[in-house]
């Protein structure tokens, strides 16, 4: 039987981003090795990966890939999860699509994405054997660049079923 190419692709995916946990030793490693795969996926200019930290009750930036050095999302920075996009997507165990950040925005961090000159993002839980211990964002500096397509059939693909 000849399975689609989304689905081929698909296993393909998990494939890399699997191969990529088991054999890098830090976030930052991990990560770049997911968006190698994501990449190929979903065109983005820019992408994080922020993980909960219990003791402060925030989210931690762990990697980026196509920060800049003066950017406030680098590794290391807190994002207050009850202030964000992300902990919005983190709390509700859904994923956040911004297609216009100027038209769209809910939270006061929105606007230091938007002075990085990016223009629409999509946040999804990062969920390991059941349990969400993050979130993955992607953002493009093009207004319109993601849908929930590609969150259903593309995104979720590496964060929700990665590391089972």
């Amino acid at each position: 039987m000849k399975f689609p190419l989304n689905t081929v692709d698909r296993y393909r995916t998990l494939l890399q981003v699997n191969q990529a946990a088991i054999t890098r030793p830090t976030p930052q490693d991990v990560f770049r090795g997911m968006c190698v795969s994501l990449k190929r996926a979903i065109p983005y200019d820019r992408a994080g990966l922020t993980l909960y930290e219990p003791e402060e009750d925030t989210l931690k930036v762990a990697a980026v890939d196509g920060s800049r050095a003066d950017s406030f999302f680098r590794i290391g920075s807190a994002i207050n999860r009850k202030e964000s996009p992300h902990g919005w997507a983190f709390e509700r165990q859904i994923a956040v699509i911004r297609r216009d950040i100027e038209k769209e925005r809910q939270f006061a961090i929105e606007d230091r994405t938007l002075s990085e000159g990016l223009r629409s993002y999509c946040a999804v839980p990062l969920i390991v054997r059941g349990s969400i211990i993050g979130v993955v964002s992607i953002l493009s500096f093009r207004t319109k660049q993601y849908s929930i397509r590609h969150i259903t059939r593309r995104m979720e693909v590496v964060c929700r079923d990665s590391w089972r």
